[in-house]
């Protein structure tokens, strides 16, 4: 169910709940109105039990009636709203559980979401890691006077020399971009499998980068 849904039922359970307080409010007044009667009655029978007045005797079992077919009726009324809140009180019941259960159902997704963005942050990161490993190479190559590295490993071109200088900076390159690596993903603690799998990757990289080293010192000695 979509926050939507979740809102509507809130309003809905909060409809229910008016109307309850106000039956609640309401059966209150007729019992108290109830009891008013009662004792307009005990008032009037003690008055006919202390007069032999007939007429007066006689207005009191008219009051007496009226009486009566009203509290009867109120009776039906009270029992009435007591069932028609009985079952508000069910639907309340129902609309709170299904409210629970869209809350969790939030929660799961919030979570999701906020995998989501720290996956994004991961992306992130390894783009700026990759613009600022391209800044060192581009910066160590410039360095040696190199200005492309396809051009440095024609031995014809670059005497076996310029690779000694070259050899010896690049493992501080390679540290160097593997500390920014973990720089860059010491910041979260999440997406731990995530962040090895990255690693491994980076490692890969660096051993292929190393290979690379092997080969220019080999063709810098020919």
């Amino acid at each position: 169910m979509s926050l939507k849904a979740m809102d509507v039922n809130q309003k809905h359970f909060s409809s229910l709940r008016s109307i309850i307080n106000k039956q609640d409010g309401e059966i209150v007044k007729l019992k108290k109105e109830n009891e008013q009667l009662a004792g307009k009655i005990n008032y009037l029978i003690k008055n006919r039990l202390e007069g032999n007045n007939d007429f007066f005797k006689a207005v009191v079992r008219k009051i007496e009636e009226k009486v009566n077919e009203k509290n009867a009726d109120l009776e039906v009324r009270i029992s009435k709203l007591e069932i028609d809140n009985l079952d508000l009180k069910k639907e309340n019941k129902k609309l709170r559980k299904e409210n629970e259960t869209l809350n969790t159902t939030n929660i799961e997704l919030q979570k999701q979401l906020n995998d989501e963005e720290q996956l994004r942050e991961h992306i992130e990161n390894l783009q700026l890691v990759n613009i600022e490993a391209n800044k060192q190479l581009t910066q160590l190559l410039k360095a040696h006077g190199v200005r492309d590295l396809r051009i440095a490993l024609d031995k014809q071109r670059y005497p076996g020399e310029f690779f000694v200088g070259f050899w010896l900076d690049i493992p501080r390159f390679f540290k160097s971009f593997e500390n920014l690596f973990s720089y860059y993903f010491s910041k979260s603690n999440e997406k731990k499998k995530e962040k090895e799998n990255l690693i491994k990757d980076i490692k890969a990289t660096i051993d292929g980068g190393k290979t690379l080293l092997k080969l220019t010192k080999a063709i810098g000695k020919k």
